[in-house]
């Protein structure tokens, strides 16, 4: 299978002009992953949603997982898995991290 590892961006946000760290969680995953599938991490706090939607047409994932690790990020991960179903509706997209967790009736 291809899987697509996204960090939603959130350019502007408080926490990001305190600093950013590495997605460790998905990085976690796509290393758990890698040696049975392909597994390609995007990070768009570093990149544009023009980004996200050339990796999905010339990746072409079986599934996406989204992190949403706190509640701010709640709208940007709602935002990527919109695009990526409007892209491509047969990719099964998933959500992981603290808000999902809690409140998964927010990513249904």
């Amino acid at each position: 299978m291809r899987f697509l590892l996204v960090q939603p961006g959130e350019t502007g946000s408080f926490r990001h002009s305190l600093g950013m760290v590495e997605p460790l969680g998905l990085e976690m995953i796509g290393g758990a992953l890698e040696s049975r599938h392909d597994v390609l991490l995007l990070d768009l706090r570093l990149m544009s949603m023009n980004d996200l939607i050339k990796a999905v047409e010339e990746f072409k994932p079986d599934a996406c997982g989204i992190s949403s690790t706190f509640t701010v990020d709640y709208s940007q991960s709602i935002e990527v898995a919109k695009q990526i179903k409007q892209i491509n509706p047969n990719i099964f997209v998933f959500v992981g991290g603290h808000h999902p967790s809690l409140c998964p009736k927010d990513f249904y």
